[in-house]
């Protein structure tokens, strides 16, 4: 790659980057009073959802995109964890026996916990270590519910639909607008 090219690359990668900053740090003064939080979790994760974009192939769905944009460069070493909490909320609704083996595993790594202590995301299960005690015949123990769905780089998926729902509601709530029609 001649010289003149790569002095290109390195400008756009440099405005690439400086764009990003520059949201981030908009982001971080934000103040819109009472909805400040709010607005703040909604812009950040808009941000990786743009950010993904960039990776990804066009054709892959939402959860997909940004799920693997988070796998891949995000650096958080608990995103694949399995929450031991959501897991065990599972095991409440799914009294199949299949789930004995799991359902013990589960509560013998709950009760390494101490009552009231803080736990933090490295202490939840492996996805492996999980897989390994799930039943093998049973992919989807409740509705749609499946393992890949109680890792953590899932549940802020969730967490991120979850935001845009309630920055919906707030705006109908607040404003009487009928965003369903």
């Amino acid at each position: 790659m001649p010289v003149k090219d790569i002095k290109e690359l390195e400008v756009s990668v440099e405005r690439f980057l400086s764009f990003f900053r520059n949201r981030r740090q908009e982001i971080r003064d934000l103040n819109c009073g009472e909805s400040t939080a709010l607005f703040r979790k909604v812009l950040y994760s808009s941000v990786l959802d743009a950010l993904s974009r960039t990776t990804s192939h066009p054709k892959k769905g939402n959860r997909e995109r940004i799920t693997e944009f988070m796998r891949i460069f995000c650096n958080w070493p608990n995103c694949e964890k399995i929450s031991l909490p959501h897991l065990m909320r599972l095991l409440e609704k799914v009294p199949d026996p299949a789930f004995s083996d799991l359902r013990q595993y589960a509560f013998s790594l709950l009760d390494q916990w101490g009552e009231g202590e803080i736990i933090s995301l490295d202490r939840d299960p492996d996805f492996q270590d999980v897989k390994t005690h799930w039943p093998k015949d049973i992919q989807k123990p409740l509705e749609d519910i499946q393992i890949e769905f109680l890792q953590h780089v899932n549940l802020f998926y969730r967490y991120r639909n979850s935001l845009v729902h309630e920055l919906t509601h707030q705006l109908h709530k607040k404003c009487g607008l009928d965003l369903d029609k």
